[in-house]
This record gives C-alpha cells, structure tokens and sequence, in this order.
C-alpha cells in the first residue's frame, strides 16, 4: 500500500483512500457502494435556534431582576428550542 501525496494539502495518505484525513479532499469520484463521497447538508432549524435564544437570554433577564422561577423555566424551556433547532 504504497503512500501518495494529496493534491490540495500535500499531506502523505494510503492510495486506497477515499478522501485525504487532513483536508477531506476527495482521491476518487464515488465510493465503493455508489453513494458521492461528499453530501450537502440542509439545515432546516435555524428558526427555532433564533426563538430559543431569545427565550433564553428572556429567561435570563427576567430571572436577575425578579429572582422567581418563571425566569428559570423560561431559561430552560428556551434551552431545550435551541437545541431542537441545532438537531432539526
């Protein structure tokens, strides 16, 4: 298994793989299974990350200046929106 040069980063990789570990430059056109090495990735939450920001810099204000639990449910509940939208 003789080692290569990678064309982009000059890094020395296997001539067997399918993409340089260093860059991810692709060394061959598909995978073995047909399926394109790299994929455009569609995030559809970035809505739901803007609602749980602000929900939870809300949370954040009103639980310093009144000090009740409201503030922390809206902090937690603003949290968990957040998180949604980074998975979604």
């Amino acid at each position: 298994m003789p080692l290569i040069s990678c064309p982009t980063c000059t890094h020395e990789i296997s001539d067997q793989a399918l993409a340089c570990p260093k860059c991810g430059h692709p060394m061959k056109e598909q995978a073995v299974s047909g399926v394109p090495l790299q994929q455009e990735v569609v995030r559809k939450g970035g809505r739901y990350e803007l609602i749980g920001t602000l929900v939870v810099v809300s949370g954040m204000i009103i639980g310093m200046a009144w000090s009740g639990a409201f503030g922390a449910v809206l902090f937690i509940t603003g949290l968990c929106v957040f998180i949604y939208g980074r998975f979604y």
